[in-house]
């Protein structure tokens, strides 16, 4: 037989095959009797066992919700839920906007916009002036050609606070000249007593030049260095003005001090040192690490007359101020919670222990120096201490909490003075927006034994 008739013999016989099993099936299941339809249902003798058959009745449902609590245990609740009400509403607020920012992509939009926006040497950022200075903006101007060596900054605010500034860089080398004009920074007296009655507005007028020394420099478009010690020398010249805000300017509230500091020229010359040593990393806020910073700056009179604005005659008193910190943190699980430990302090040694030390240069306590939940230069005196525990997690993708406590006051001697019993305390509770890398910014609120005040900043968080 030939292969080709092989083959069409092979394809007959499969052919057939498939016919005859075909055939098979059709007969069984002519032969196969229908299944008998189940007998109707009496529903009078179904038993009640029956009740948790399958049903076509709509389901029962309560009235109305059920607690599940009894009354006593509500009760024992209720003081709790009164404490926790603020933190209730903060968190329900947190809820709703994270769902819509997350559902509208708020942040990854925001920084697309910030990425794709036009360079011309010119950059408008929000003012950082300072509490109660009011809705402010920035023009930081950095030359296209010049930007490697040369900028500048024009802020202004609601308040009429003002502030120009212009920077040099020459590799290590740098030199800064900065007017500012600060027409109604608060103060409520002198030590740990003052008294909220003794609210004063207080107006400085000062500009500022001075030349560093740094190493290792900080280069273009790169991280500061982990490790850094500078040099300055330089000369400012401060007045104080009245009050320009609402409250009573404080040459009527402390008559003496304003009779020896109103309207009085004071000129300076600055040397000073300071360094830093900083091992924190991590994201998409830092993690761990530690940094320590030590500053020391000596304020002496400004004898030499090419160092000086013009000559100013004035017995303000010549001082050292010491200023250290401390900060560190741990964190733990993958997307990180953190807990950070901070301690700050300065000391102000002034010569032959003089009383007329002037206001602007006292050290200070409230609002953005420490101690949040109080008012901004609520604290003054010499020497200052404060410390911060923080715990910062994450609420979505691209949100986190960082909730706080501070503990510090003012002295006349930070080494005789303190107490426990002595540190007053804030709290706080702060929303940040953040990026896979970096937080972008926060709003929340702070409160103390004094009040609550309200905080928010677009960037410089870290």
């Amino acid at each position: 037989m030939t292969p080709g008739r092989a083959v069409l013999v092979r394809i007959l016989i499969a052919t057939a095959c498939m016919a005859a099993g075909a055939s098979g099936m059709a007969r069984a299941q002519q032969a196969t009797p229908a299944p008998a339809a189940a007998p109707p249902v009496d529903s009078a003798r179904v038993s009640p066992a029956s009740d948790l058959a399958p049903s076509t009745a709509p389901p029962w449902n309560p009235p109305e919700p059920k607690s599940g609590k009894r009354l006593w245990e509500s009760l024992l609740e209720l003081p709790g839920h009164v404490v926790t009400l603020p933190l209730s509403a903060l968190g329900y607020g947190a809820r709703n906007y994270l769902l819509f920012a997350e559902a509208n992509a708020v942040v990854p939009r925001a920084k697309a916009i910030f990425a794709s926006s036009p360079r011309f040497g010119v950059y408008a950022i929000p003012a950082s002036l300072g509490d109660h200075t009011g809705t402010g903006v920035a023009l930081e101007l950095r030359p296209p050609r010049l930007r490697e060596f040369l900028t500048g900054e024009l802020s202004a605010s609601t308040q009429h606070y003002h502030r120009t500034r212009v920077e040099l860089a020459l590799g290590p080398l740098g030199a800064e000249y900065q007017y500012e004009w600060r027409p109604r920074d608060q103060f409520y007296g002198l030590g740990p007593g003052s008294s909220l009655d003794n609210l004063s507005e207080y107006a400085v007028q000062g500009q500022a030049i001075r030349a560093q020394l740094a190493f290792p420099w900080q280069r273009r478009k790169q991280k500061p260095p982990p490790a850094q010690v500078s040099a300055y020398v330089g000369t400012r010249q401060l007045v104080m003005r009245n009050g320009r805000g609402a409250e009573p300017s404080f040459e009527q509230v402390f008559p003496v001090i304003g009779a020896s500091q109103l309207n009085e020229q004071v000129e300076n010359l600055l040397t000073g040192f300071r360094g830093y040593f900083d091992t924190r990393g991590g994201k998409p806020h830092w993690t761990q690490g530690v940094r320590v910073e030590a500053q020391l700056d000596h304020f002496a009179s400004s004898s030499e007359k090419v160092l000086a604005f013009q000559d100013a005659s004035t017995d303000a008193p010549e001082f050292t101020r010491y200023s250290g910190a401390v900060t560190t943190g741990f964190s733990f699980m993958r997307d990180p919670r953190t807990i950070r430990l901070s301690l700050r302090g300065t000391h102000e040694d002034v010569a032959h222990r003089s009383e007329a030390m002037r206001i602007y240069d006292l050290s200070g306590l409230g609002g953005g120096r420490g101690l949040y939940g109080f008012e901004p230069g609520r604290f003054k005196d010499l020497d200052m201490v404060v410390g911060q525990v923080s715990y910062i997690f994450p609420l979505a993708e691209h949100f986190e909490m960082d909730v706080h406590t501070e503990l510090g006051n003012v002295y006349r001697d930070v080494f005789e003075a303190p107490t426990w019993s002595s540190l007053r305390q804030s709290y706080g509770v702060n929303l940040r927006p953040r990026s896979k890398v970096s937080p972008l910014g926060f709003v929340g609120v702070d409160w103390s034994n004094e009040g609550i005040r309200f905080r928010f900043s677009i960037g410089s968080v870290e």
